[in-house]
């Protein structure tokens, strides 16, 4: 017979960044940015993950779009155009929301390729 001691209790929990330590908002973080380490590397096996805001995230991608290299800007200009043309197709069948997801990911290509 189970006979319950201590009812379980609803956890409550706050975000914070780890980069300036500001709060967020019920929502939780507004970037998460996620390190796996590989065969090979002086980390192998380990993973880290941050909790930042949009801007200091920015930081970090600014960094990023700096050290592209050809293939990858090469592949980051394949996902955009096709992004577009999901993006027009979810247009033509009016369902706006797939439309705001699909246009935040326009911005993201496009800000990763400097062409803002």
């Amino acid at each position: 017979m189970k006979k319950i001691i201590k009812p379980a209790q609803k956890e409550k929990a706050e975000y914070f960044s780890d980069f300036s330590n500001t709060s967020f908002d019920c929502f939780g973080p507004e970037a998460q940015i996620k390190f796996e380490f590989n065969y090979g590397s002086e980390f192998d096996g380990s993973s880290v993950e941050f909790h930042l805001t949009g801007e200091e995230a920015k930081h970090v991608l600014n960094f990023i779009r700096m050290n592209l290299s050809e293939g990858k800007t090469t592949e980051l200009q394949t996902r955009l155009e096709s992004a577009n043309e999901n993006y027009d197709d979810n247009m033509d069948a009016r369902d706006w929301e797939s439309c705001d997801y699909i246009d935040h990911s326009i911005n993201l290509f496009k800000y990763l390729l400097n062409d803002e």
